[in-house]
Order: structure tokens, then sequence, then C-alpha cells
């Protein structure tokens, strides 16, 4: 089975199966919890073809794979048109003093705004 039949669909389905495999929350996958998601995904891989395909991961070698080698892994590095995509959205991204006060503006609330939440 792939992982979008495991309802990893995009990169957020991804990010979520990356924590689901991350059972101890280090922000790593350790080789024992990458064994166990091979196993509950009814992967019949050898310990051999388990060890291939972690390394294949771990491009740093560290004993672990990162969220960021995850992502290559499974997605690929991003093309030169992806490339260019980010790159054009950083560009047009608001600046953080702007960008803060933006956010700052909704929490500024007229005290006669009504929520259903709030008593007074």
């Amino acid at each position: 089975m792939t992982l979008q039949a495991h309802g990893a669909t995009g990169i957020f389905g991804l990010g979520r199966k990356f924590r689901i495999a991350d059972d101890d929350n280090s922000g790593q996958i350790s080789h024992s919890e990458f064994e166990k998601v091979v196993a509950e995904h009814a992967l019949h891989f050898t310990k051999d073809q388990i060890a291939a395909l972690f390394s294949f991961f771990d491009k740093d070698k560290s004993g672990s794979i990162s969220y960021d080698e995850f992502i290559v892994g499974v997605r690929g590095e991003l093309n030169d048109l992806r490339k260019q995509l980010v790159l054009q959205a950083f560009e047009v991204r608001p600046r953080p003093q702007s960008l803060l006060s933006f956010h700052l503006s909704f929490l500024v609330v007229s005290p006669s705004f009504p929520f259903p939440f709030v008593s007074y």
C-alpha cells in the first residue's frame, strides 16, 4: 500500500504520518520507529531491505531520519519550477513587522463585539 492509501495526501498528510511515526516526539524517526512503521504498513521487507531503505532516508547518517530527510526522500528534491515558485512566494511575503501588526490587529476587538464563548 502507498502512503496516499494510508491517508498521507500532500505535505500536511506526510507531516502527520511523520509525527505518528515519531513515537518518542523527538522530531526524528529512529531505526526502531522506522521498523514499526514498515510493519504497520504490511510491507514485508527483510531486515536488510529495511536497513537499506532507512539508509536511503538518513542522508546525514545520524542514525535517525529528520522531517526534512523524510520529505525529500518521499517527495524528492525541488525541481526548477518548484524552486522558482518557492522563491517567488518568499519575495512577496510581508515583512515581519507588518505581519506582526496584521496579526495583532485581529486581537484588538471592540468590547461591544459579542463573542458567544466569552461571558461578560
